[in-house]
């Protein structure tokens, strides 16, 4: 594995794990945005 995809993976373990205190869902910043954009939409 690169460096790069090293750092990537790293980046999004950790989003991972705050998002998850912040929320309780396990999920990235651009798929926490995603979620949060589509209930925004929907109601």
């Amino acid at each position: 594995m690169s460096v790069y995809a090293d750092g990537l993976m790293r980046k999004a373990h950790r989003e991972m794990k705050e998002n998850l205190k912040q929320t309780g869902i396990y999920e990235t910043n651009i798929q926490r945005k995603k979620r949060e954009a589509k209930e925004l939409g929907g109601e």
